[in-house]
């Protein structure tokens, strides 16, 4: 059941965790699986970002010091250590972000595997 209009906010729910634990294409498989939306922060060993998630697929990300997109979703991909936070949200919410992603998850995590070895 919803709040009624104008009452108090509800709390965001946040998934919590150390990437040395959960390694973050384990990450997206897990929201791909349960077709999760909502927002992937990362303060990774090697750097930090976000990404946005509609429906189980990555459709935007952005790291410290690259370009939006499929090159910032590789950099985060890099990240062996560190730690993560999903915020739930709403699909409205997520589809009305930048989609600077168009391929699909399964597609980008093996391109990572193959760049990578992971």
């Amino acid at each position: 059941m919803r709040p009624a209009a104008g009452s108090a906010k509800v709390k965001k729910r946040a998934l919590t965790g150390d990437l040395g634990d959960f390694g973050l294409a384990d990450i997206l498989q897990v929201l791909a699986l349960g077709r999760r939306s909502g927002h992937l922060l990362l303060e990774g060993d090697q750097t930090r970002g976000r990404l946005v998630i509609a429906r189980g697929e990555v459709v935007h990300a952005e790291a410290d010091g690259g370009d939006p997109g499929e090159p910032a979703f590789f950099i985060l991909m890099e990240n062996e250590a560190g730690d993560f936070r999903f915020l739930s949200a709403e699909q409205e919410e997520v589809t009305a972000s930048e989609v600077t992603i168009q391929r699909k998850l399964d597609s980008l995590l093996v391109q990572a595997t193959l760049q990578y070895g992971r």
